[in-house]
């Protein structure tokens, strides 16, 4: 073995070494980072497993204080102080057999386009009525209170 020879083997093992202590110094940094940010996560406190709740007796009955009609037929629903139109048919949805379809313009509100199956067309679109009056508003923006009744009319546009 010459001295050059020797010489060219330590650069490749120093070489080696280098590379090696890079890496792991690297995945030590990766693993720092892991733990850092796992102990600084926040954790949020759950329920507790059981829940005490006092009762006296039967809840009492919610009595329905809305009408919405929408053609031939008549729903019933509760609001609680107020709310909107939309909110109410949402509402029915889950409650009845009242079912709608629309859009959310986010500029002008929700835009019915069918109740119960029969969908605008023809000329013929779904008007909003809140106590015999045609309303000037959408249904998410047509505010409603306990009494009110409200209607949707299939009318020819003009």
């Amino acid at each position: 073995m010459t001295l050059r020879s020797f010489s060219e083997e330590g650069w490749a093992v120093r070489t080696i070494m280098k590379k090696t202590l890079l890496i792991i110094a690297g995945v030590a940094l990766a693993l720092a980072a892991v733990a850092i940010v796992h102990n600084n996560r926040e954790v949020y406190p759950t329920a507790p497993a059981t829940t005490t709740v006092a009762t006296t007796s039967a809840p009492l009955p919610v009595a329905d204080n809305v009408t919405l009609k929408a053609g031939t037929k008549t729903y019933a629903a509760h609001i609680a102080g107020s709310g909107n139109v939309l909110e109410l048919m949402r509402s029915l949805t889950s409650t009845s057999d009242f079912a709608f379809t629309g859009k959310d313009y986010p500029s002008l509100g929700f835009f019915v386009e069918s109740i119960n199956r029969e969908k605008n067309g023809d000329g013929k679109y779904w008007i909003l009525y809140v106590n015999g009056k045609s309303s000037d508003l959408g249904a998410s923006n047509a505010t409603i209170h306990a009494g009110d009744t409200v209607e949707w009319r299939f009318e020819k546009s003009y």
